[in-house]
């Protein structure tokens, strides 16, 4: 039985002792993952967990759950309860927390952090930047520091301190010099220095950063914790791998959704509105619609050919659709490739000759079978080489298509999955056709 089925049944229990006990056992994630099945009509189940639950585990709940779910129990605690559980929330949950709230529910807690100060500053940076992100809770020496005595502050501050897999060295005017793991600490002379110890290349980020990038740095280099510097190299924050993870399903949720078309949203899909629904997809709807009116438009202007070929309109929905899905494919992977730092757009060259030679051979194998299909549906093998030429231009021309666009996109500082599969296929069905009907013109003499 999971901690989460055992948690259910003794809230249907309700056997408040039982129920207690099993609270202090279970991770905070697995509360939160019961917090957010629960529906509005078994809210006093909510109520219930609540109540069993004191103020630092809650706190710890809290900074599990997502936002939606967040302001939910919020929405449940009295002013002197939610004062008391923000003190035990992290710096930088709490700084996600209070985005969340209006302005008079901010202003309250303020009133009560002991961290006032560290907080409205780091409310300061966008929130999907490195300085966003990071929490201001770590260790730091100056170089001078003597390992042995280093080591002792640490055993005191580690229980307490969220980034605590790094001791990071300053000087005087703290700015960062260096950096120290745990291993290196335990293991050194006693009597020996910091900055004699510790690695004074340290790799750090900058606080306006994106969080895209931040994450792209930790994985490279596999670090648990990464520092955050200003212009000076000031040592402002560290970013934990668990607030990375955090941004991976972000960025992986919104690419996800942009790639489909729809808006991105933080809200569970049982949880969201139709209305929300609608609106998150109608913007894209309706400027997809917008666009394949040109499909008709073209398809008007080259109706005279039709007429004269009817064959040809039985292959406009294979002809659209193949390239359609060429240009899809190419797209995930160009932006899947440009999500892990493996292409930029001073790559777009290598892009384009390798999308060629790839769109070529593809193209080719999909001419042999259109040609196959189409001379014995068409009835003429000069309707199997239009539609046979035409599939191996449009093949080339949505490859090509599918990976520059995402790059290009990225130049104008936009999202490259915007620039992913329902775009590129309204772009091929549109070049599509004028290929086909130029191919068709040409072999047929239109």
């Amino acid at each position: 039985m999971t901690a989460e089925t055992d948690l259910r049944d003794l809230l249907q229990s309700g056997n408040p002792r039982d129920l207690r006990r099993r609270l202090t056992e279970i991770h905070p994630a697995d509360v939160a993952e019961v917090i957010e099945s629960i529906e509005p009509e078994d809210e006093i189940h909510l109520l219930t967990l609540m109540a069993m639950l004191d103020d630092k585990q809650l706190a710890h709940v809290l900074e599990e759950l997502n936002p939606t779910d967040q302001l939910r129990v919020i929405e449940h605690m009295p002013h002197s309860r939610l004062q008391s559980v923000v003190q035990f929330v992290s710096v930088d949950e709490l700084v996600d927390l209070l985005s969340l709230l209006d302005t008079t529910a901010v202003r309250m807690l303020l009133n009560v952090l002991p961290d006032r100060s560290t907080i409205q500053e780091l409310m300061q940076y966008p929130e999907t930047s490195a300085g966003g992100i990071m929490t201001t809770d770590f260790i730091s020496f100056t170089g001078e520091r003597q390992c042995g005595t280093a080591l002792n502050v640490y055993r005191r501050l580690a229980g307490e301190v969220e980034a605590a897999y790094y001791i990071y060295v300053t000087d005087q005017g703290g700015h960062l010099t260096g950096v120290v793991t745990l291993r290196e600490l335990v293991m050194a002379d006693p009597s020996k220095t910091l900055s004699e110890i510790g690695r004074s290349d340290v790799v750090s980020v900058h606080s306006s950063e994106d969080q895209e990038q931040v994450s792209n740095v930790l994985r490279h280099y596999d670090f648990l914790a990464i520092p955050v510097v200003d212009d000076e190299q000031h040592l402002l924050g560290v970013i934990t791998i668990d607030d990375v993870l955090d941004v991976i399903e972000q960025e992986t949720s919104e690419d996800i959704h942009r790639m489909g078309g729809v808006e991105p949203s933080d809200e569970p899909y049982l949880q969201t509105s139709a209305w929300s629904f609608v609106r998150r997809r109608a913007v894209w709807l309706l400027a997809l619609f917008a666009a394949q009116t040109i499909t008709g438009n073209i398809l008007d202007f080259f109706q005279e050919y039709i007429q004269a070929v009817v064959a040809l309109a039985f292959f406009i929905p294979l002809l659209i659709d193949t390239g359609g899905n060429a240009g899809a494919q190419a797209a995930s992977t160009v932006i899947r490739a440009m999500a892990l730092g493996e292409v930029t757009l001073n790559d777009l060259r290598k892009v384009v000759w390798r999308e060629m030679r790839s769109g070529i051979i593809l193209g080719m194998m999909m001419a042999v079978a259109a040609f196959v299909q189409a001379s014995w549906i068409g009835g003429s093998m000069m309707i199997g080489y239009t539609v046979g030429g035409a599939l191996l231009i449009i093949v080339i021309m949505g490859s090509m298509l599918g990976a520059c666009l995402p790059l290009i996109v990225s130049r104008f500082r936009l999202d490259p999955a915007a620039a992913s599969a329902p775009v590129v296929t309204t772009l091929v069905d549109s070049t599509g056709l004028i290929v086909y009907f130029m191919v068709a013109r040409w072999l047929l003499k239109l």
